[in-house]
């Protein structure tokens, strides 16, 4: 068996020429011997090292000419538009902030205790007021029972028997209707004429109540002559022709006149001491009357009112003479009643 050689192999020479045969000579160079190397110096001594100082830390605000801080990322100034400057006194520290939440939780529980106790008492006063009214429990000043204002005492009256307060305890209450119109029967500056005038009508009409009660009128003190009381208007023309009848005075300027309020003097049990109480009353130039009220237990008082008015300013100078007279706790109220039979 032979081999196969291809015929480009088998045609190559024998001997092929190599690198070295082939490079040029080059001519013998000089060789240089090593220069001769200098001994080094010896290392100077390392000078030990400082310890560096710890940088201070950085705040993170940077300062304004102000001193403060103007925080890039905070709120801006809305004048302006540029942040708003803080200064380190306005920054709270983390105790501060601790101690605002501590105090806050510690104030919640105690706004709601004292909350808790107003409306105990509002709830409270608002049951005994109830109580009152209907009666189940006698408050002065409450109960349409229970014990009213004490009588006033009037200088130089003796002890009437049944004067003592206006209302006996109890539930029971004034059931009188008001009595808010009178008769004006004139008006004067002269008080002698305004007397004269109810000394003729109280004559022609016994049982009548008539009056000369002071009143200011424009910054001018009038004494009006009043007859009555009656409860609507209807009622006081009635009453003109009644007099005019008894008296023979001409009626034509006689007016109903709006007068529901009055001052309240005391409250008897006896017809015969609150009569005598107006009369010392009367005395002293204050214009009294007595009228009945009845109430709701079916009893009978009599009450002292003095004067007629439609309103407190109408009422100051007969309010001055009560209190120069030592009886300035006398009421202004509502006028309720009938004549005395």
């Amino acid at each position: 068996d032979s081999l196969w050689v291809p015929d480009e192999v088998a045609s190559l020479p024998e001997e092929l020429p190599t690198l070295a045969d082939e490079a040029p000579s080059l001519p013998d160079a000089a060789v240089t011997p090593p220069e001769e190397v200098a001994p080094e110096a010896p290392e100077a001594p390392v000078a030990p090292v400082a310890p560096v100082a710890p940088e201070a830390p950085r705040d993170p605000l940077p300062p304004d000419e102000s001193g403060g801080w103007a925080d890039p990322l905070g709120p801006l100034d809305e004048a302006s538009g540029d942040a708003v400057v803080m200064r380190r006194a306005d920054v709270p520290t983390f105790e501060e902030i601790v101690e605002e939440s501590d105090s806050g939780m510690e104030e919640e529980p105690r706004r709601g205790r004292v909350w808790t106790i107003v409306l105990v008492l509002i709830l409270g006063a608002t049951l005994a007021a109830a109580a009152a009214w209907m009666g189940w429990l006698p408050v002065p000043g409450l109960s349409p029972g229970g014990e009213g204002p004490a009588t006033p005492q009037v200088p130089g009256e003796p002890a009437i028997q049944g004067a003592g307060p206006s209302l006996a305890a109890g539930p029971e209450h004034a059931v009188s209707q008001p009595l808010a119109m009178s008769l004006a029967l004139g008006a004067y500056q002269d008080a002698g004429a305004a007397r004269a005038l109810v000394e003729q009508v109280a004559a022609a009409v016994p049982g009548m109540v008539v009056a000369a009660v002071p009143a200011q009128v424009d910054g001018r003190t009038l004494h009006r002559v009043l007859a009555g009381p009656v409860a609507d208007s209807a009622a006081a023309l009635a009453l003109a022709e009644e007099i005019a009848l008894a008296s023979g005075l001409d009626p034509s300027g006689w007016l109903p006149r709006s007068t529901p309020k009055a001052y309240q003097l005391g409250e008897m049990a006896e017809l015969d001491a609150a009569r005598r109480r107006a009369l010392v009353l009367a005395d002293l130039q204050v214009p009294a009357y007595v009228l009945a009220v009845a109430y709701s237990d079916g009893s009978v008082r009599f009450r002292v009112y003095a004067g007629a008015f439609a309103d407190e300013a109408e009422a100051s100078l007969l309010s001055g003479l009560l209190v120069e007279r030592g009886l300035s706790s006398a009421t202004f109220s509502d006028r309720i009643g009938h004549l005395p039979e």
